[in-house]
């Protein structure tokens, strides 16, 4: 992985991310989630990965490759992968953080 890609990883470990729950404290963030828009849904790690309808199609993309890898589909196996299947998780979850435009806000 390039130093990019270690940054976000250790971001998303941290959850100290960029997401916009976690950026409440700026006052000119809001916690609305940026993709699906919606008011009663914070912008956290878990909607982001696992609940935000807006990014259903690149999640579907992340959920199909995790699943063709043989690990658990969890938010801890994102960012703790089996040591065998590192490489290839990581790789799974920063390309749904590309394709869902994410790359520059974490």
């Amino acid at each position: 992985m390039n130093r990019r890609a270690d940054v976000i990883i250790t971001r998303l470990r941290l959850d100290h991310n960029g997401l916009g729950a976690k950026n409440f404290a700026n006052k000119n963030e809001t916690p609305i989630c940026r993709a699906c828009r919606d008011e009663d849904e914070p912008e956290t790690l878990m909607h982001f990965i696992y609940h935000c309808p807006a990014l259903d199609t690149q999640r579907k993309v992340l959920s199909d490759t995790i699943l063709r890898l043989n690990v658990t589909d969890s938010i801890y196996t994102l960012l703790f992968p089996p040591q065998d299947k590192e490489n290839e998780v990581y790789n799974a979850l920063l390309q749904y953080i590309k394709d869902t435009d994410y790359w520059s806000k974490i």
